[in-house]
């Protein structure tokens, strides 16, 4: 369990289960995240997080003083040698807006620098997308591209913001 402020990162529980899979099924917050929806019945949730859990560093992401679970929060395309990895978090619409985005990705860096030994996290993140931007900037990301036109939804094409943040 990593504390980081409000919030822990923990393995799943399941009692978390209906909480990710609602994040999962919420069309407008995949279309955030750079995904194309499509509906995820509770087995098809199951199986995700089990493949998230053994393909790389899979948390839930909890209220430190009740345990409840907001979101998730993910290490992915780990790279040991070049040390780094791609983030990816998700937080639930009731919880935004407060800053906690900011604890997770302190806690996901330490994670990344002090348990994976990684030197550098990369994201990707929707140009117009403005409020992940903005916590991405203030948890120390810096932009290091653009990619025009690179993801296409709801009828247009969208660009997407390359960011990174060396650890340590």
């Amino acid at each position: 369990m990593l504390r980081a402020g409000p919030i822990v990162l923990r393995a799943v529980l399941a009692a978390d289960r209906s909480v990710l899979a609602a994040l999962r099924n919420d069309v407008e917050l995949q279309l955030a995240l750079l995904a194309h929806p499509k509906p995820n019945p509770p087995g098809a949730v199951d199986r995700w997080i089990d493949d998230k859990a053994q393909a790389g560093a899979f948390f839930s992401v909890a209220q430190a003083d009740d345990d409840g679970c907001i979101g998730f929060a993910q290490l992915t395309a780990v790279d040991p040698i070049s040390r780094h990895a791609h983030l990816g978090l998700a937080l639930a619409a009731s919880v935004r807006s407060r800053g906690l985005a900011r604890h997770v990705l302190d806690a996901l860096a330490r994670y990344a620098a002090d348990v994976l030994s990684l030197r550098k996290l990369c994201l990707e993140v929707r140009a117009d997308n403005v409020p992940a931007l903005a916590a991405y900037r203030r948890a120390g990301f810096e932009s290091v591209g653009l990619r025009r036109g690179h993801f296409f939804a709801l009828g247009a094409f969208h660009d997407v913001v390359l960011m990174e943040r060396f650890l340590g």
